[in-house]
């Protein structure tokens, strides 16, 4: 019988599947926690939306965020038990604390600042080019369930790797 502790650990060949809950085998905390700054980075710093910045804003400072986010991405990538409060903190978070934002959207201008963020890091560094997406199918998975949950759509184009969009772009045109 297979361990199951060796389906958190992602297969070293790039051509074959990674999926999210393997992700910390292969990137650790590191660079989650660089991702989850640079994104709270762009919420804290936004002047365009600032009723989306307030809800984050008010409830805690932009540290106590980016360790409570990284936490619930290790958790969910792999790295262990870390978040602490698992489901119902976090229904109870989305019901309450972050209601004012838990629609289309508040998920749009989250995937926003996230997509940046995610643009902004280098994940050559990481020598695996299924990371990225990896990442965003991970944030898209936990959008439709906070979509179906609290009764909005989700965007199918907020989950599209930019980069490799781009890369697409210009050799379509060539």
């Amino acid at each position: 019988a297979r361990d199951i502790s060796e389906s958190l650990t992602a297969d070293t060949d790039i051509t074959k599947a990674l999926y999210f809950w393997q992700l910390y085998s292969l990137i650790g905390e590191k660079p989650i926690i660089e991702i989850v700054e640079k994104f709270y980075e762009r919420v804290y710093a936004d002047t365009e939306d600032t009723k989306f910045r307030h809800a984050f804003t008010r409830l805690a400072s932009m540290d106590h965020h980016i360790a409570t986010q990284a936490a619930f991405w290790m958790d969910a990538m792999g790295g262990g038990k870390v978040y602490h409060g698992g489901r119902y903190r976090l229904e109870f978070h989305h019901g309450h604390n972050a209601r004012e934002v838990m629609n289309a959207a508040g998920a749009k201008r989250w995937m926003h600042h996230m997509r940046k963020a995610l643009d902004d890091y280098d994940f050559t560094q990481l020598n695996d080019p299924r990371i990225k997406p990896c990442i965003l199918e991970f944030l898209k998975s936990k959008m439709m369930t906070y979509a179906y949950e609290f009764g909005w759509n989700v965007d199918e184009s907020d989950f599209m790797d930019s980069e490799a969009e781009n890369f697409k772009t210009q050799h379509q045109q060539d």
